[in-house]
């Protein structure tokens, strides 16, 4: 027997595809250039955001390049590179 998907939920799996919102993304670098050592918590307070999207931005922008975290966890901070 095969099972094939609804063209309804290919949709939304499309859409789910993209990771982040630029604009979360945007208010994110706008907060760590303000306070480099804030903690992901506090970012998600601030914006109001789930810890899961923070965690998916700050991954996408560490990967790409745009952000690097110097020092350790708990003394750390964020380099922005723009």
């Amino acid at each position: 027997m095969k099972f094939t998907a609804l063209q309804s939920s290919k949709a939304l799996n499309s859409k789910a595809s993209k990771p982040h919102d630029e604009a979360l993304e945007k208010r994110v670098l706008a907060i760590l250039k303000e306070n480099p050592q804030i903690k992901q918590a506090d970012l998600v307070s601030a914006l109001d955001s789930s810890r899961t999207m923070i965690q998916r931005i700050m991954k996408a922008l560490s990967d790409s390049g745009r952000i690097e975290r110097k020092g350790g966890k708990r003394y750390g901070y964020w380099e922005i590179h723009e």
